[in-house]
């Protein structure tokens, strides 16, 4: 069902002087701030479902009207969302929901003061990378035996510790861990394939003596040395003179405007392709979408926006 049918019609907005309970407060933000503040379908959807929860908990203790409310009781709901069971991440959320709600009440004056203003998000937990045991890995290895390219992908996920986005950053005839197959170093990138591919694996010692007798695979290995140092001058040069605000928004124009994607961007690989680490990705694309900027579209990002996005690049 999509929010517009699960919110109040206009007509059963209520004015200042008649805003009593918390099912008409919720209906004021949402046909009034969550429009202003532009928010995506997704989000709207999330924070009516989470602060509907909040008023059926306070409704149970007979706590309908925004008078009767207390730190205290919005305190007892995060409590019962721990005894429920829910994580970290999604008690985080239900609190910014909270703290959102009643700032747009406060700040609107419908309410004599911001109640979650001192209402505290609970740390999301850090859960341990997990890592295949040799029987696990080896079972791996024999599921994909008889497929030569799945079976290469794994063979260079397991043998290099590669990650998956920097797999999908791979094209035809580009080699993205160059440096320990000529310093005999350790791995500098991690890969993820997501389109068909296929993949060769060649022994340190057998490289160097192909780079001795070929001098075209030699000079392929310089340009690529050289243009690996090109790209870090740049994005050492961007670390140094621009925001990562501006860094995410060039991004966005250049794949918006002139260079469309193949595969789907995931904030992790943004992160790694600006240089910033995904929690400040997310950040900062929660940002544009409530300033217009950007919109959340289908698992997709569409740019609003041009001309702001444009300001905020320094184009």
């Amino acid at each position: 069902m999509a929010i517009a049918e699960q919110c109040l019609p206009f007509e059963g907005l209520v004015s200042e002087a008649r805003l009593e309970t918390l099912h008409e407060g919720l209906a004021l933000y949402e046909h009034i701030y969550m429009p202003s503040r532009n928010f995506a379908a997704k989000t709207r959807l999330d924070y009516h479902n989470d602060l509907e929860d909040l008023i059926a908990f306070l409704e149970k203790g007979s706590l309908r009207r925004l008078n009767q409310l207390s730190l205290r009781d919005l305190e007892a709901y995060l409590a019962e969302l721990d005894r429920r069971g829910y994580a970290g991440a999604s008690r985080k959320r239900k609190t910014y929901a909270i703290k959102s709600f009643f700032s747009f009440l406060y700040r609107s004056g419908y309410a004599d003061e911001d109640l979650a203003e001192r209402l505290i998000p609970p740390k999301t937990e850090q859960k341990e990378p997990r890592v295949l045991t040799k029987p696990e890995y080896e079972a791996l290895l024999r599921a994909c035996s008889h497929h030569v390219r799945d079976s290469a992908i794994i063979e260079l996920l397991l043998q290099t510790g590669l990650r998956l986005s920097e797999v999908a950053h791979l094209t035809t005839g580009e080699c993205p861990d160059l440096g320990p197959a000529l310093d005999g170093g350790g791995n500098l990138a991690t890969l993820e394939a997501l389109t068909q591919s296929t993949l060769y694996a060649v022994p340190r010692e057998r490289f160097l003596g192909l780079m001795y007798q070929d001098e075209g695979l030699s000079l392929a290995a310089a340009t690529y040395l050289a243009s690996e140092v090109r790209r870090v001058s740049m994005l050492a040069r961007d670390l140094a003179l621009h925001t990562v605000r501006a860094r995410l928004a060039r991004f966005l124009l250049t794949h918006a405007e002139g260079n469309p994607a193949q595969h789907r961007w995931t904030q992790e690989m943004i992160a790694a392709h600006i240089g910033t680490i995904r929690d400040v990705v997310g950040r900062s694309l929660r940002a544009f979408v409530e300033e217009g900027l950007i919109r959340r579209e289908r698992g997709r990002l569409v740019v609003v926006d041009h001309e702001a996005l444009r300001r905020e690049a320094g184009a």
